[in-house]
């Protein structure tokens, strides 16, 4: 068989990915795509076997916005702290611990900017206790794109949280959700770029997500086309 002649215009031309637009970037937050999977209506499935066999396909998940400017702020201030309102983390935790053990340690001299939204962390608290249930199984967070899987070394190698000082410590800690905060919609085509940094229609949103202990090497990424699965990969092929 003959081989490909290489595009006079050189390999890049092959290589160099398409920008998103908004549409794209918006399309792929959480909160475009969390119904289509979750809490099905079946009654509006016209096939009958179809509708005995659709079921809820993703972990339920609490969805709160808009975030208060103040907690947008503090997650881009620098360093780690927690803010006044939530000094409890069960990661603080260990084996001789009393209940009075677990509160985040700050520096009494530290001038950093202190930061508190009571409102926020009572949403929190809710959505924990929903989520919950009787029993304290916790919660994954994460913003709009991303979880905090990068921060997982401030929770004892988990993303688990189960109380609002995991969740606040976890997205502070974390590149994965300052960048979604600040730079999310840095690449886009050049037609659809943004003056002000977001879209109109835009809205920071915190994820909270009943938690299911998942073993890496389960996890796969789903390639759906015109309504059809069309490839399955492992998400994490090195497990």
């Amino acid at each position: 068989a003959a081989v490909p002649t290489q595009p006079a215009d050189g390999p890049s031309a092959m290589t160099t990915p398409a920008r998103p637009t908004q549409d794209d970037v918006l399309a792929c937050q959480f909160s475009s795509w969390y119904r289509s999977f979750r809490n099905i209506d079946k009654s509006a499935i016209n096939n009958s076997t179809a509708r005995k066999t659709r079921k809820n396909v993703t972990f339920e998940s609490i969805v709160i916005k808009p975030l208060p400017h103040e907690f947008l702020e503090y997650l881009k201030s620098d360093g780690v702290r927690l803010p006044d309102c939530a000094t409890k983390v069960s990661s603080c935790m260990n084996d001789n611990a009393t209940p009075d053990d677990d509160e985040w340690e700050t520096d009494s001299d530290d001038e950093t900017t202190s930061y508190s939204f009571p409102s926020l962390t009572a949403q929190i608290q809710t959505a924990l206790d929903s989520l919950n249930g009787d029993r304290d199984l916790g919660c994954m967070p994460k913003m709009n794109w991303s979880s905090p899987r990068d921060a997982t070394w401030m929770n004892q190698g988990s993303l688990k949280c189960t109380k609002v000082g995991d969740v606040y410590l976890l997205l502070k800690s974390s590149e994965f959700v300052t960048f979604d905060v600040e730079r999310a919609f840095d690449d886009l085509a050049e037609d659809d770029s943004i003056t002000g940094g977001y879209p109109d229609c835009f809205s920071h949103e915190l994820v909270l997500r009943k938690w299911c202990n998942l073993h890496p090497s389960m996890e796969f990424r789903c390639f759906v086309r015109g309504h059809k699965l069309v490839a399955i990969s492992q998400r994490h092929p090195s497990k």
